[in-house]
């Protein structure tokens, strides 16, 4: 069913606009802050350079998608959306998780080295062209 079926996307029935948005958000908000505080816990406890910068780059991450659906959340609130429009972010597409491997594979490939870099630039350039398709 879609919202021109009469059915409910906001995820419930309170007359907000799309509550799981608010709950979405502080999710990640509430990972960021616990992986920063366990960064800054693992850094006084260890001399390990790689467990403090993969935490605090989960915690960096986790915090650049809790802004991104704070800031959607808030923006439809703000335009009076009612709790049939749909939601402000991205669908059912696969595209993200190929960016994000992309982007992955590029920051893994300027540790290892040129040979995991270059398929870094190849997915990455794969999603960018997934995504231009997309918007056609």
């Amino acid at each position: 069913m879609s919202a021109a079926d009469g059915a409910d996307t906001s995820g419930g029935g309170s007359g907000q606009l799309a509550p799981r948005l608010v709950t979405v958000w502080g999710s990640f908000a509430f990972l960021a802050v616990f992986l920063g505080v366990i960064g800054l816990v693992y850094t006084l406890a260890t001399d390990d350079p790689t467990g403090r910068v993969l935490l605090f780059l989960g915690s960096a991450f986790a915090a650049v998608v809790a802004l991104y659906l704070w800031w959607s959340a808030r923006s439809a609130r703000r335009l009076g959306m009612d709790e049939t429009a749909p939601e402000p972010h991205a669908t059912d597409t696969i595209t993200p998780a190929f960016t994000a491997a992309g982007m992955s594979l590029l920051a893994l490939g300027a540790v290892a080295g040129i040979w995991i870099f270059v398929p870094g630039l190849l997915v990455l350039g794969g999603a960018i062209a997934m995504f231009l398709r997309e918007r056609e």
